[in-house]
C-alpha cells in the first residue's frame, strides 16, 4: 500500500444509511478517528473532524433532533431539537463553521425554508423562510453561495442566496443542482449535463448523452470530477445500449464544457465507486470493489481498498491506501 498523499489524512467520511444497514460509522481516511453513531441516529453529512445526523420522532406529528459531533473527540458540538418538524435527509449542508439545513417547521405540511446555525455559538438563522416543497441544497467550497430547489412536476426555479450580501434571486434551469461555484451552477438530469452563469442564469454549456452518477467540484471552481457511466444501483434499470458505455472518471472543465477522462472501465461491468466525501483538488480517491464504502466497512470485510488517481496526470495507484476500522466499531452497542 502506498503513502496516503498529504491532504488526505483528515478528509472526513460518514457511512450514509443503506438498505439492511442499522446504524453509521464516521471517520477520517487516515483510519486515525472512528466513531459509531448511535443507532436511532440517521447519519446527514461530514466534513472538517466533524459528523451530522438526526434522530427522527417514530410519530404522525414529525419531531427532530439536529446534532453534530467532533469525530475525534466524540463530543457533542450542537444538539437542537425541533418540535414537529421535518429536516430533509438530502437537504444538509455541513461546513467548518455553520449546518445548513432545508426543513419543514410542520411536518405534516410541504412549505420548507432554509436554515443555517453557527457551530460556535448555536445561533439559528431563518435564510428562506418556508414556502415551497424543497428538494436538496448546496453550499459552494468557500461558504459565500447557497442555492435551493423547488419540488414540483417540472424543473422548478432555483433560489440562489448570497450569504454575506444576503441578495436573492430564482434562476431557471434544466434538471436538478448537482455542483454550485460563486460564479456557475451546474446542473444535471440524468441523460445531460448543463453550466449555468450564477448571476443572470445563462445556459453557457451543454453536455449531450452524459450520464453524470456522482461527483465534486475543485476548490477553485474550475474542474469538475465526476463518476459518469451508470450507478451501482442501475443494473436493472439501465438499457443494453446504455450498459455498453463503459464508466468513468472523468474531469469537467467548468469553463469550456471539455472532458479528459482520468480512467475507463475496461468492461460495462467494470464498477468502481468514486469517493466524493474524501477526494480532493489533486487526487481521486475511487474504491475499488465498485461497492459503496457502507458495505465494505459495515456489511463485509471491515475495510475498504481504494485506487489513488492523479486528477492532474490521470496517473494511478491502484489499491493505494485502504480505509479499516475497528471490529468495536463494527460491533455496535
Amino acid at each position: 500500500m502506498a503513502m496516503l498523499p498529504s491532504g488526505l489524512a483528515d478528509r472526513t467520511w460518514v457511512t450514509m444509511e443503506r438498505a439492511g444497514l442499522q446504524f453509521a460509522v464516521a471517520g477520517s481516511l487516515s483510519g486515525g478517528s472512528v466513531l459509531s453513531l448511535p443507532g436511532n441516529e440517521r447519519p446527514l453529512a461530514a466534513t472538517s473532524g466533524r459528523v451530522a445526523s438526526a434522530v427522527y420522532d417514530a410519530t404522525d406529528h414529525g419531531g427532530v433532533t439536529l446534532i453534530v459531533r467532533d469525530v475525534a473527540a466524540g463530543h457533542v458540538l450542537l444538539q437542537r431539537r425541533f418540535d414537529s418538524a421535518w429536516i430533509l435527509p438530502d437537504g444538509v449542508a455541513l461546513t467548518s463553521s455553520f449546518i445548513f439545513f432545508a426543513m419543514r417547521p410542520d411536518a405534516n405540511t410541504e412549505p420548507t425554508g432554509v436554515f443555517r446555525i453557527d457551530l460556535a455559538t448555536g445561533l439559528l438563522e431563518t435564510l428562506i423562510e418556508p414556502d415551497v416543497a424543497r428538494a436538496s441544497i448546496l453550499v459552494s467550497a468557500n461558504g459565500r453561495t447557497l442555492v435551493s430547489q423547488g419540488v414540483g412536476s417540472e424543473w422548478q426555479p432555483v433560489d440562489v442566496l448570497g450569504l454575506q450580501s444576503g441578495n436573492r434571486h430564482q434562476l431557471a434551469v434544466i434538471g436538478v443542482p448537482d455542483q454550485v461555484s460563486d460564479q456557475q451552477l451546474f446542473c444535471n438530469d440524468g441523460s445531460s449535463f448543463y453550466a449555468f452563469s450564477l448571476g443572470d442564469g445563462r445556459l453557457q454549456w451543454t453536455i449531450p448523452d452524459l450520464r453524470v452518477v456522482r461527483g465534486y467540484l475543485t476548490s477553485d471552481g474550475r474542474q469538475i470530477v465526476a463518476q459518469v457511466g451508470y450507478d451501482i444501483d442501475g443494473f436493472a434499470s439501465i438499457s443494453l445500449s446504455e450498459a455498453s458505455a463503459l464508466p468513468r472518471i472523468v474531469v469537467i472543465d467548468s469553463g469550456s464544457g471539455a472532458i479528459r477522462p482520468i480512467r475507463v472501465g475496461s468492461s460495462p461491468l467494470d464498477g468502481r465507486y468514486l469517493w466524493t466525501q474524501v477526494s480532493n483538488d489533486d487526487v481521486a480517491v475511487v474504491i475499488s470493489s465498485g461497492h459503496y464504502p457502507e458495505f465494505d466497512l459495515l456489511k463485509g470485510i471491515g475495510f475498504v481498498s481504494t485506487d489513488l488517481i492523479n486528477v492532474h496526470s490521470g496517473s494511478t495507484t491502484p489499491n493505494g491506501y485502504a480505509v479499516t476500522i475497528p471490529v468495536a466499531a463494527i460491533a455496535h452497542p
